[in-house]
C-alpha cells in the first residue's frame, strides 16, 4: 500500500503484535503503520485461521481483526495499543510468510492518543 492510497504518512516499525479474530489468535509484526492504518506480517497458519474457508479478503466485506501491540510514548515506555481493524488486503510473500493490510475500524481505551504521540515522538518514515 502505498502513502496515496491511505493518503497518511507511513511509519516503518518493528512491533510484535497478537491478532485475534472471530475464534483464533496468532502472532505478528506490525510492519508499518499510519493514522488510519496498519501493514502486518503474519505466518501462513495464523492467516489461514483468521481467514478460514476465504480464498482472499474482499474489500467490499472484510474481516474484523483485533490487533494488540506496544509503542514508547513520551509518557511511558510501553503504552498498550489496542484496535478493531479491517482486513483489505493479503498478499503471500513466500512459501509461510502473508502480508495483511488493514484500516483501523475502532480504537480501544483511547490509544489513538498514544499512537499518535508514538508517531509524533518516535516514528520513521517509511
Amino acid at each position: 500500500m502505498t502513502k496515496d492510497q491511505r493518503r497518511r504518512i507511513r511509519y516503518r516499525t518493528n512491533f510484535n503484535a497478537l491478532l485475534k479474530g472471530d475464534s483464533s489468535e496468532g502472532d505478528a509484526v506490525v510492519r508499518n503503520l499510519s493514522l488510519t492504518g496498519l501493514q502486518i506480517e503474519c505466518t501462513h497458519q495464523v492467516m489461514a485461521e483468521l481467514t478460514p474457508n476465504t480464498q482472499r479478503p474482499d474489500p467490499r466485506a472484510p474481516i474484523t481483526v483485533h490487533v494488540h501491540f506496544q509503542v514508547p510514548t513520551s509518557r511511558q515506555s510501553r503504552a498498550d495499543i489496542d484496535l478493531e481493524c479491517l482486513i483489505i488486503y493479503a498478499r503471500r510473500q513466500a512459501k509461510d510468510r502473508y502480508i495483511i493490510g488493514a484500516e483501523f475500524s475502532s480504537f480501544e481505551h483511547h490509544c489513538e492518543d498514544d499512537l499518535q504521540d508514538y508517531m509524533n515522538h518516535f516514528g520513521e518514515r517509511a
